[in-house]
């Protein structure tokens, strides 16, 4: 067979809209001849004639090869959208939400890939559809109450996220929002920065209880970033991974819930572990590493400062030790311990008394 020839004649059926001719000539060619680019436009045609399980099995086989892939994840996710309607969902509530959840996984990943931007456009659409679908009329009421930045003032943390940061072709929606709406941005990794940065988006928008001796244009507001490895798998839902966005919106909330701030230096306790494998459970709250002059702060329209702090990982010796001492001479201990997270870093505070 003479691939080239054979994939153009897929390209003019896909232009004609014949995309069950597509379908009968790849079945009907030899296993030998079955690579990934024609099992991908197999799966594509499968979308487009509605045949939505067939697509995702076909996808579900490339995906020991293809995982990492933008146009894999876009194809699944696309699938998987247009599978939660399938009959069988109608009359089961929490199907529909598994498979719209990892519909959700799915586009995140693709976003996460720095794809062209005719599939983060798509990708953005979906997301917003799989929200709408996710949520009801319920949530909006519930989350006008919710204390938001003014336009204005959200137009500036967003350039200086930008400026500082990086660039976020993806931003991780909160869905119910009932006192701040804390959405993260997703920062890809880039040569200069080969990692990923998560940065909260609405945490400033409620002026926090601070102590009286200090002022709170300078202090009352705060956003907060994380730091992953490239290879973090962003988007997925399983704790190993989710943990550092449950824990950016946590410590979001924590000024409200326990009317209290969160500054330079300070630490708070988890308890228990983050996830499995790991002994890290607390967080300690420094200024941003790796990063320009400037970046720790941002200053609203009406003056007000909005700080960013960074979210470092410690574990529990680590954590008492800060506590006994202080801030800086944790940081002493640490040194050579790098700011983005690894959940097997030493414990630099293991073998203290």
């Amino acid at each position: 067979m003479d691939k080239d020839l054979f994939m153009d004649k897929i390209d003019e059926w896909y232009d004609n809209d014949e995309h069950e001719k597509i379908i009968e000539a790849i079945l009907a060619l030899p296993d030998s001849c079955l690579d990934d680019d024609i099992l991908g436009q197999l799966a594509v045609a499968y979308n487009n004639v509605g045949e939505f399980k067939k697509a995702i099995a076909v996808l579900e086989s490339q995906r020991p090869r293809l995982d990492g892939y933008y146009k894999f994840h876009y194809r699944m996710g696309y699938a998987l959208y247009y599978a939660s309607m399938d009959e069988e969902c109608e009359d089961n509530e929490q199907l529909t939400v598994n498979i719209l959840e990892r519909a959700k996984t799915e586009f995140a990943r693709c976003m996460n890939l720095n794809p062209p931007e005719d599939y983060l456009d798509d990708c953005d659409m979906f997301m917003e559809w799989i929200e709408a679908d996710l949520n009801g009329d319920e949530d909006e009421e519930e989350n006008e109450d919710a204390e938001m930045y003014e336009e204005e003032e959200m137009n500036a943390v967003e350039e200086h996220i930008k400026e500082y940061y990086g660039e976020f072709p993806t931003v991780l929606h909160e869905i119910v929002s009932p006192d701040i709406h804390v959405d993260i941005c997703i920062v890809p990794p880039t040569d200069e920065r080969p990692y990923y940065t998560l940065v909260t988006m609405g945490m400033g928008a409620h002026i926090m209880s601070i102590p009286e001796e200090l002022d709170p244009e300078e202090h009352g507001r705060a956003e907060l970033l994380i730091c992953l490895p490239k290879d973090w798998k962003i988007g997925e839902s399983d704790e190993e991974w989710f943990w550092p966005i449950r824990l950016l919106k946590t410590l979001a909330r924590l000024p409200i819930n326990c009317d209290t701030w969160l500054g330079w230096g300070h630490s708070v306790d988890n308890r228990d572990p983050y996830c499995n494998g790991t002994g890290l459970c607390g967080s300690m709250l420094i200024y941003p590493e790796d990063a320009e002059t400037g970046s720790d702060s941002c200053i609203l329209p009406n003056g007000d400062a909005v700080n960013f702090f960074e979210v470092i990982p410690i574990y529990r010796e680590e954590m008492n030790f800060k506590i006994e001492h202080d801030t800086h001479a944790l940081l002493k201990k640490m040194e050579g311990i790098g700011h983005i997270i690894d959940v097997n870093r030493p414990n630099c505070c293991k073998n203290d008394n």
